[in-house]
């Protein structure tokens, strides 16, 4: 997710042996009102990260706050179309947008939790999916596959 001119967290960033990234998005993906702790060993090795994750938390208070909207979303999976232009950059989109709570405890650094948003899915309509051939099959994938009772990572 990118608000402003807030950093993209990558779960893969939030992997330890004790909370694995596979763990944390299956339980995103359960859309379950449990939370999941963040292991405080993801923030050692790297400051950055939590410092990160704690600004995007506050940008996306703000812009709450600003204008009614939660942007808060984690997207899963990715497509990437490549332009036949030489200097064009290749293009990234989520198929979905899965709503995310963060909560970084305030005063007790490398506490986080992460959890799921809310109820209902927002599935996007993208422009760029109108140019592909298989767009109206690929469209149909969301509704189709959100029904399920839990989704899985794999």
């Amino acid at each position: 997710m990118l608000i402003g001119k807030s950093a993209r967290i990558d779960l893969t960033e939030l992997d330890t042996s004790r909370v694995p990234a596979a763990e944390i998005l299956d339980q995103l993906l359960g859309r379950t009102h449990r939370t999941v702790n963040v292991d405080p060993a993801a923030f050692a090795d790297d400051d950055g990260l939590e410092r990160r994750l704690r600004s995007l938390h506050s940008h996306a208070l703000l812009y709450r706050r600003d204008t009614g909207i939660d942007g808060l979303f984690m997207g899963f999976p990715f497509l990437i179309m490549r332009d036949h232009r030489p200097n064009a950059r290749p293009r990234i989109a989520p198929v979905l947008l899965w709503p995310v709570r963060v909560n970084p405890e305030v005063g007790n650094r490398g506490h986080v939790t992460l959890g799921y948003g809310r109820e209902k899915i927002q599935i996007p309509r993208s422009s760029m999916f109108s140019s592909i051939p298989l767009s109206k099959e690929w469209s149909a994938f969301p509704r189709r596959d959100v029904g399920r009772k839990r989704p899985t990572s794999s």
